[in-house]
């Protein structure tokens, strides 16, 4: 499949035009395929479309528009096979551009290929590649789709292409070919882009036409003059020399300012090569490296900058804005600029003795050179934007503990963030600093040491320096002094003390973000939300947003995905230790009792996680027996529906885990039981049944201290429930005999019923069990009968449809599903009629009749689908395969078996050997 964006959106399958629909599906299909392969949201598809104030049922409208170009793109995929071109992604879309020939990712290989081409001084490969790359063109990016012409990726492609022309001009003039069609396009849309002209005034020289470059010159110089009041630069007033002297202007001294590069740097290839990037593209003028304090955002972009010396022949300036020292707000732009000025050889009397004046001077000092420029540890924006060159040629690298968003929005800079290092990257830190042998002796000590400095470089070399000055100390000690908190980094040195530089980036926060920074180590997953947040402070919504986004500015916390948020394990140290004296020694309001606030915060958070899940476990699964008081379930926003129930606790899956594993260490018993309890339903659906056994078993602990039989037998249930599905059917078996036991102990009719519907299921898979089993469905349904529950005696009657077919009594188990089906429907269980459809489908195929068969299990699958039970419909798939095969299309077999392996696969389910070889066995 072939993809054109640089001008009209197309698409073709071999030579065949794919019919895109309308501009709608065009526009959101461009903005996908610009999106370098990443998913975007729904919301920010909306907000690219609509803006502030899209329509009510634009959610709706993306989701149209994405079914009609998945239909368009993929016209043989079945409807329940996951798309492989435009697939969902959390509550989005991508383009999957590894299966498309996309004319973007095409230009920008041959111009990175040329830029390459081009340092290695081979400029007519690099001509070649830029002329096949200026081919792809076929108008404006996305031209036939108006409403994205302003967005900023579109114009930024604009630009893109322009540049490209500028480049492909200058390998022409270095190969000795005529290079000033290609300038001269590049020079009408920016007119004042010194660097360009200066280009096509050689070109123009080069070419014979001297009047012509005298020309282009002169009317530069008067445009430079009356609209920016300023005189050409250096690379214009050189070309200019050279056209009256027929002689290359000599170089003149070049600052050369940056700090001496770390000798044992390794690592971060990654980050240099999205570095490497920038020059290679010349992308936005301004690079934004943001990360937390202590994550080597200096020793990064010094090290970058040493290896890019030679791709900024103008020199490289570099100054330390001091943004988050102890005292004061940095330093002022305008004494950095004086020291640029005289850098760059501006004699002290002419150096204005304004902010602008000295901006202005600056501004024109640059035009027209390559220059790099280093701004260090800047507190904001603001004091960043009179340091910024006016002109493409220079690159300017910011470094700051804040997300400086203001010159990603306003001045189209680069962010790239930096992530704490990856446990191998560690190692290899310390092995480069304390040598292979040492590393190699102690590993043990070693893991250690990397994972109590989860992955922050100024804490690896910290203790690298502490074990290099004593190499006689072994690592395993040193690792021991780390258990005790943060002391073990002291370095006696404010510029590497963990304690002293994490300080410098809380004490710059309002108190309403200290205190929320401290009440979030309370929080033992690693992704909290804003309503969580929320309720650990006990403040509103919008006003707990604001402290979150000034946490993640100043990066004491990570957005790692839209709307969730980390803190790494050093800083939720430091904010454990955080105590009321030194608080208070800092003017911070904090409670009288340290204690009793941390407590009453435990308790809010997990009062949260209660409601949200019992919200979306009724909503999975009304029918079940909620736990927790006998009244309805308190709305929650953002859980309205069961899509978004299961959205939610995928979401928090790993959360809620670490959440029960904290509330029980703490002896919070009623927490972990309901927790686990309103869990269980989407860890069954979902297949994921090693949690269930895990959360299961802390619930049957919490039972044995807050309850009776009642609520053991329940959590024995669930166990058994996990255990079989892991075909662990012994275990299984014997925790739904110590449920059975327990419910008869009580009189509890209801958990009596349903164990014996569970040793039916137990039963039914094992081979030779078909009439005990059928013999505890049987006893299961006379006891929901008695105490008239509807639900219950639907799934028994499914069950004994299932026995009944094993047991080759095919009318038998239609009347029987069909009593099941009919009260499913009643009560608007579409689960309990996903399963009993495929109990149907199942009747049908082994008595022969594979086409009912194929409807029913069809039925059975959109219903599952529906409800997020993966498992069952995975098994419903499979037998739909199995249909499929008997009736000789082997096609439709093929792409059954497939997504059930996938999803057993994903599940880790055993079952799926056996899918995989019938897979084998038919290719």
């Amino acid at each position: 499949m072939r993809m054109q964006v640089l001008g009209p959106v197309r698409v073709w399958h071999g030579d065949d035009a794919v019919d895109l629909g309308s501009s709608g599906e065009r526009a959101v299909l461009g903005l996908l395929a610009l999106a370098n392969g990443q998913s975007l949201s729904r919301a920010e598809l909306v907000d690219a479309l609509w803006g502030p104030e899209p329509p009510p049922t634009a959610r709706n409208i993306i989701q149209t528009r994405i079914k009609r170009l998945r239909q368009a793109l993929e016209p043989g995929r079945q409807s329940y096979s996951p798309s492989g071109v435009l697939p969902t992604v959390g509550d989005g879309y991508a383009l999957v551009t590894s299966t498309i020939d996309l004319d973007l990712e095409r230009f920008r290989q041959l111009t990175s290929d040329a830029a390459t081409a081009q340092q290695d001084g081979d400029f007519h490969a690099a001509a070649a590649l830029l002329a096949a790359a200026l081919e792809l063109w076929r108008g404006d990016p996305l031209a036939d789709v108006p409403v994205l012409a302003t967005h900023l990726k579109v114009t930024t492609l604009a630009e893109q292409r322009r540049t490209a022309l500028v480049r492909y001009g200058e390998a022409l003039l270095a190969t000795g070919e005529d290079a000033t069609a290609a300038l001269e396009t590049a020079v009408a849309d920016q007119p004042l882009d010194e660097a360009a002209v200066a280009l096509l005034v050689r070109a123009y020289r080069a070419a014979g036409q001297r009047a012509r470059a005298f020309a282009t010159y002169h009317a530069i110089r008067r445009r430079l003059a009356d609209d920016l009041g300023i005189d050409p630069g250096p690379d214009l007033a050189a070309a200019h020399a050279a056209l009256l002297t027929d002689e290359p202007a000599a170089a003149a001294d070049v600052p050369a300012q940056l700090p001496i590069d770390l000798a044992t740097f390794v690592g971060r290839v990654d980050d240099l090569r999205r570095l490497d990037k920038q020059v290679r593209t010349e992308s936005p003028v301004v690079v934004c490296v943001c990360g937390t304090a202590g994550v080597g955002k200096t020793t990064l972009v010094t090290h970058w900058a040493h290896r890019m010396t030679d791709h900024f022949p103008d020199g490289q300036l570099f100054a330390d804005l001091h943004g988050f020292d102890e005292h004061g707000a940095g330093t002022d732009p305008a004494e950095v600029l004086r020291g640029f000025l005289e850098a760059l050889r501006i004699r002290p009397a002419r150096i204005p003795s304004t902010l602008d004046g000295r901006m202005n001077l600056y501004r024109s000092q640059l035009a027209g050179r390559r220059m790099l420029i280093v701004l260090d540890n800047a507190r904001d924006a603001g004091q960043v934007r009179p340091l910024l060159p006016g002109s493409l040629g220079c690159l300017v690298l910011v470094t700051s503990r804040t997300q400086l968003t203001g010159l990603v929005a306003a001045n189209n800079a680069y962010p790239l963030r930096l992530d704490l290092l990856p446990d191998a990257e560690a190692r290899h830190v310390l092995e480069r600093r304390l040598g292979t042998e040492r590393i190699a002796g102690e590993p043990a000590a070693v893991a250690e040491i990397v994972e109590r400095c989860a992955g922050l470089p100024l804490a690896l070399a910290v203790v690298a320096a502490r074990a290099a000055t004593y190499p006689d100390f072994r690592l395993a000690e040193i690792a021991a002094e780390l258990r005790a908190g943060l002391g073990g980094f002291a370095s006696g040195d404010g510029a590497t003390d963990l304690w002293t530089v994490f300080s410098a980036s809380y004490r710059a926060l309002a108190p309403p973000e200290q205190r929320l920074f401290r009440l979030l180590s309370l929080h033992p997953g690693h992704g909290v939300t804003a309503p969580v947040a929320a309720a650990l402070v006990d403040e509103p919504l919008p006003a707990t947003r604001r402290h979150l986004a000034e946490l993640t500015r100043t990066h004491l916390l990570t957005e790692h995905r839209p709307g969730r948020y980390t803190v790494h394990d050093l800083l939720r140290a430091y904010a454990e230790q955080i105590d009321a004296e030194q608080i208070a020694a800092e003017q911070v309001d904090l409670a009288e009792n340290a204690d009793d606030d941390r407590a009453a915060a435990r308790h809010r958070m997990l009062t949260h996680y209660r409601t949200a899940a019992r919200a979306a476990a009724v909503l999975i699964d009304p029918h079940r027996s909620p736990v927790g008081p006998d009244t309805d379930p308190v709305p929650v926003d953002g859980i309205a529906d069961t899509e978004q129930a299961m959205a939610w606790f995928a979401a928090e899956r790993s959360v809620l885990l670490a959440v029960i594993a904290a509330a029980e260490r703490v002896g919070l018993h009623e927490d972990v039981y309901d927790l686990a309890q309103l869990f269980a339903v989407f860890l069954q659906r979902r297949g994921h049944y090693q949690d269930l056994a895990d959360t299961q078993h802390a619930a049957l602990r919490a039972a044995g201290r807050i309850g009776g039989p009642t609520v053991q037998a329940r959590s024995h249930r669930g166990i058994a429930t996990a255990y079989f599905r892991l075909c662990r059917y012994d275990e299984s078996e014997t925790h739904l005999q110590h449920a059975l036991d327990l419910s008869r102990e009580c009189g509890d009719a209801k958990g009596t019923a349903y164990t014996h519907l569970a040793f039916s299921t137990l039963f039914q898979e094992q081979g030779g069990r078909d009439e005990p089993a059928l013999g505890h469905a049987r006893h299961a349904l006379d006891l929901f009968q008695e105490i008239g529950d509807a639900t219950g005696q639907a799934r028994s009657l499914n069950i004994l449809g299932w026995l009944h077919t094993r047991l080759g009594d095919r009318d038998a188990a239609i009347a029987a599903c069909e009593k099941a089906l009919a009260r499913l429907e009643e009560l608007g269980d579409r689960h309990g009629q996903g399963m009993t459809w495929d109990s149907i489908g199942y009747a049908h195929h082994e008595s022969g009749d594979l086409d009912r068969a194929i409807a029913c299990y069809r039925r059975a699958i959109d219903l599952l689908a529906d409800a997020g039970d993966r498992y069952i419909g995975a098994e419903s798939l499979d037998r739909l395969g199995d249909c499929h095969a008997a009736q000789g299309d082997l096609r439709a077999a093929l792409d059954a078996w497939r997504t059930a392996v996938t999803v057993l696969d994903d599940l880790g389910h055993p079952r799926a050997d056996a899918v995989r070889k019938k897979l084998r066995q038919r290719r």
